[in-house]
């Protein structure tokens, strides 16, 4: 089955702890980052320091105040539980975006409501897979249903994932059912659509943080000072997203063929009418 047509720009919020930064006694450093990332190419639009993972909810409207009206308006934010927090959606909404968010137990009245519509009385709208990743084969079946009166500002629909997945080699798998809530209706967004800004939630993760930790070897860098951990990270995500739309998918690659320092100022767009020593 081919790919949905998204009628709607998203960004991913994530946060990421550098684990290589930290003070001296083994304390722990403020070298935290919390990124929003736009699904379809995992540009970082967005970018600040927290002081530790419970930060992500208190800066998580500075983060997003980075983003221009116009970036903003009519895209879907996802997050995930941490951020399943009234105050988040009233700040989305007013400033004319969307939000798909995930919902868990630490919202339990919520998560009761959620739980308690009757799934078994509602198609599946969507399936995804099998996909093959990590290890691993995964099915993904999609419900979705339009709620009214649920705990949530704005909310219109409820979806509830059902994803299967069985490791390589192993003949037993396991089963997990998530929720989410989107202000979205039917009219302005398919099943086929939410299922693809659900999976693509975790750009941020795969395609940002995995390639800082992997091919830059985030988590091994030993600098703590003050905001250069959280720098260079931006650094990073620059040579990456450069690449990228040069046309390399592959990070690592595009690194190993840019080493030659004219080939560096080809990829920034730097011409030269003379030789420039770097």
């Amino acid at each position: 089955m081919p790919p949905p047509r998204l009628r709607h720009t998203a960004y991913a919020v994530d946060g990421k702890t550098q684990r290589g930064a930290r003070l001296r006694k083994g304390r722990s450093s403020t070298s935290m980052s919390f990124h929003a990332a736009r699904h379809h190419d995992a540009a970082v639009a967005a970018c600040t320091q927290l002081g530790n993972k419970k930060g992500e909810t208190s800066a998580f409207t500075a983060l997003l105040d980075q983003l221009h009206d116009t970036e903003l308006q009519g895209a879907i934010i996802t997050a995930d539980v941490l951020h399943t927090v009234a105050d988040h959606a009233t700040y989305l909404l007013k400033r004319g975006a969307h939000y798909l968010i995930y919902v868990k137990g630490n919202r339990p009245r919520l998560h009761t409501q959620l739980s308690a519509l009757p799934w078994l009385q509602i198609p599946v709208a969507h399936t995804q897979g099998p996909t093959h990743a990590h290890g691993r084969e995964e099915h993904r079946s999609v419900k979705v249903t339009a709620v009214t009166g649920l705990a949530f500002p704005g909310a219109r629909q409820v979806v509830r994932i059902e994803r299967h997945r069985r490791e390589h080699g192993k003949a037993k798998g396991s089963r997990e059912v998530v929720f989410a809530v989107t202000d979205l209706d039917a009219h302005q967004v398919s099943p086929a659509e939410l299922a693809a800004h659900a999976r693509g939630h975790w750009t941020v993760e795969n395609r940002v943080h995995y390639v800082r930790d992997v091919t830059f070897r985030e988590d091994a860098r030993r600098t703590r000072s003050g905001t250069a951990p959280v720098v260079l990270g931006c650094l990073t995500d620059i040579v990456r997203q450069r690449l990228n739309a040069a046309g390399w998918k592959n990070t690592q690659s595009g690194r190993r063929a840019h080493t030659d320092k004219d080939r560096v100022l080809d990829l920034h767009g730097i011409r030269r009418t003379q030789p420039v020593w770097i």
